[in-house]
């Protein structure tokens, strides 16, 4: 599985790869599952600068009657710009003065 962002994999930038190396079950009938959190415990990763797409692919051999599937999740949380947060900051102070 790879993750990246600002252009579609294989091209743009790494964002996250899981499971490098190989993985399944050689038992006939057999199963197998595994997944990731990245970065875990409800955290996010930021990423400097301006991200315009993110794309992921994930890489499956298999034989005969076998099923693979898996799925991708971005939550894309936007930053308030340094100007918001001067003007929240300026519009604090305003408020403070009118009441003394």
């Amino acid at each position: 599985y790879t993750s990246r962002y600002n252009g579609a994999v294989p091209g743009g930038t790494t964002f996250h790869d899981s499971f490098v190396g190989t993985y399944g079950t050689t038992d006939p009938g057999g199963s197998f599952s595994d997944s990731d959190n990245f970065p875990g415990g409800g955290n996010y990763v930021p990423i400097a600068g301006s991200v315009g797409d993110m794309s992921s692919r994930f890489r499956f051999t298999l034989s005969p009657n076998d099923i693979a599937s898996g799925t991708s999740v971005y939550e894309i949380l936007p930053v308030p710009a340094p100007g918001a947060m001067t003007l929240l900051g300026l519009g604090s102070i305003l408020v403070a003065r009118r009441r003394r």
